[in-house]
């Protein structure tokens, strides 16, 4: 079996080094494994990450990067930050070679305690996921925009799903991203997952949250854009700065507490 590991990356590079080194650690070589990691076309605006990629190339045929033209921010939308992150995935699952068997979807910012691609392998299910706050029916929520439903959402910061599945995915790629059909929204995955669970008669394992927290910890708002006005929404502008920037530094400052050699070392038990 093979999978692919699909991480679109819009944070500082030890935080997306965490996820990877994190998840190699548990990785004990009984599946072939390569990663595909998916920048914005402009992620040397935000930082220069020209050191630590220079790490991740240097094992031959382990990780390769795609890059993806970032939307325009400025342009107020309900769904803008959903729609960067379906444009990302997307560009990279057409990276996806027709020998893998399981493609993975990882966050940026996760930190692995098991295996999840091996824990879904084992489960032998379609799709392995959970769902936002575990919620299997629409969610009622008052925007800025309105009144709205959101349909139940698998959490693409964490799932597994297998060729059969992925290959539907790509007959249809348009349901991956975001839409709205009257007051009813469905978020990035969301319209794939009716479909999966209605209509393809796939096998779902849907796991609750603190089932995957038991593989997979999701550490939640690093990144460059979302997680700053995640922060700023919930804090106001200045403290809210500074709470994210607090928080990346923690983050990154456990990087060089846990792997202080880097994980090159890691990389080659893909090689």
């Amino acid at each position: 079996m093979k999978a692919q590991i699909l991480i679109p990356v819009h944070c500082k590079p030890k935080i997306m080094m965490m996820t990877i080194g994190s998840w190699l650690e548990t990785y004990d070589g009984s599946y072939k494994a390569n990663i595909i990691i998916g920048l914005h076309e402009n992620y040397s605006h935000y930082c220069d990450a020209s050191a630590e990629f220079k790490e991740m190339l240097s094992v031959d045929g382990v990780v390769s990067f795609c890059y993806t033209k970032e939307i325009e921010w400025h342009t107020w939308d309900l769904l803008r930050y959903s729609r960067m992150h379906a444009k990302s995935l997307l560009t990279m699952m057409q990276k996806c070679t027709d020998d893998c068997t399981h493609v993975a979807f990882f966050d940026h910012d996760l930190v692995f305690k098991q295996d999840l691609v091996k824990f879904a392998m084992e489960r032998d299910a379609d799709w392995t996921c959970s769902l936002f706050d575990d919620l299997h029916t629409p969610r009622f929520m008052e925007t800025g925009h309105g009144p709205f439903y959101f349909a139940p959402k698998p959490s693409i910061w964490n799932m597994v799903i297998k060729r059969r599945l992925f290959d539907l995915v790509m007959e249809e790629t348009e349901l991956v991203s975001p839409t709205r059909f009257g007051s009813t929204i469905y978020d990035i995955f969301a319209q794939v997952y009716e479909m999966a669970k209605d209509s393809w008669g796939m096998k779902l394992d849907v796991l609750t949250t603190a089932e995957m927290e038991e593989v997979v910890k999701h550490l939640w708002s690093l990144s460059f854009n979302f997680g700053v006005a995640d922060a700023v929404s919930r804090s106001g502008h200045d403290k809210g700065m500074k709470e994210h920037d607090d928080k990346v530094r923690a983050a990154e400052e456990e990087y060089d507490k846990r792997f202080p050699d880097g994980i090159q070392h890691l990389l080659e038990k893909l090689a």
